[in-house]
């Protein structure tokens, strides 16, 4: 009998609040008697950030060690990342997405022509300069 009451009070007060109940047809187990339907109910949304760690970060070939993203984040401007505990940092998949798609897709340009010309003119400079000082070598 404690049962059945049980029962009619979790039926009263589904259908206090509004919503659609669905009867099992078994009555032995009185929890068991009613299922919420799933329409019944609004879906709760939550706009929440897809998070990132380092392992996800390394397993999807961003990086390979800890000093390598640090590498990036202090001169590639890759994102810093948040702290969710004292050992624990995350990335939003928007900021890597966002980092990656600012990266360039062609190579860096060349230096070693504008390297190899620097050199020359540091030469040709310190020649002079050896030149001025001693005039005897220059001759």
């Amino acid at each position: 009998m404690r049962q059945f009451f049980f029962g009619v009070a979790v039926l009263a007060a589904m259908m206090f609040c509004g919503d659609v109940l669905a009867f099992s047809g078994d009555i032995s187990h009185p929890v068991h008697h009613f299922v919420l339907a799933a329409a019944a109910t609004p879906a709760i949304t939550l706009d929440l950030p897809i998070l990132l760690r380092f392992r996800d970060l390394r397993a999807s070939g961003i990086v390979d060690s800890h000093t390598q993203l640090a590498r990036l984040i202090r001169g590639e401007d890759f994102p810093s990342g948040r702290l969710l505990g004292r050992n624990t940092r995350v990335w939003t998949t928007d900021e890597v997405n966002g980092w990656f798609a600012a990266r360039p897709t062609e190579g860096r340009p060349r230096h070693t022509q504008q390297a190899r010309a620097a050199l020359a003119d540091r030469r040709a400079a310190s020649k002079a300069a050896a030149a001025s000082a001693d005039p005897e070598t220059a001759a």
